[in-house]
């Protein structure tokens, strides 16, 4: 019986300067910088009553810094939040027949906040007619993603194996409140 806990120390500056056009109009100066700082943990329990048997279940956040975009513009916000994420997997892993069949079989859930999206679209300036465009990221608010996957790997002979993998899972977005159209 193992109980495995780890943490992890993110620090990130980004940074951007950048003058964007569009149709021969400047669309866009930029010249910001934004810290990002995080403290990520991870827990492991894994038992192993045998050498060829294990169970496990894993809890894990996980962390991608914010940042700045790289064009100005009244649609988006200048900046955009880190995303975060919880996973959480229980599982089993077993060997058979001296290490000539092995299946590993996993259920997991994963909770997103504060998702980056990247987001494009076109529209018209008012009081120019001029088309133009916007591009960046947004923080689309929450997702959550589970399912269960297997995996089998079998040595018929000696350099000849036979592997395969089959996977169910579900993604979603649970809130999108900023989402510039339906």
């Amino acid at each position: 019986l193992q109980l495995i806990f780890g943490l992890r120390y993110s620090y990130e500056k980004t940074f951007n300067i950048s003058q964007t056009r569009s149709n021969g109009g400047i669309t866009g100066s930029n010249n910001r910088s934004a810290p990002f700082e995080d403290v990520s943990p991870k827990l492991t329990l894994r038992y192993k009553p045998n050498e060829d048997l294990m169970f496990y279940a894993t809890a894990a956040r996980g962390f991608k810094a914010g940042g700045t975009q790289t064009s100005g513009s009244a649609l988006l916000s200048n900046d955009f939040a880190p995303e975060t994420i919880w996973n959480y997997e229980v599982g089993s892993k077993f060997n058979l027949f001296d290490n000539r069949l092995r299946f590993d079989v996993a259920a997991f859930y994963m909770d997103w906040k504060s998702v980056q999206q990247q987001i494009r679209f076109q529209f018209v300036e008012p009081g120019t007619g001029r088309i133009l465009a916007v591009s960046g990221i947004a923080n689309a608010g929450a997702a959550e993603s589970y399912g269960v996957e297997g995996t089998i790997d079998v040595e018929i002979v000696d350099n000849l194996n036979f592997a395969g993998n089959v996977t169910w899972q579900k993604s979603q977005y649970t809130a999108f409140d900023t989402a510039p159209a339906n």
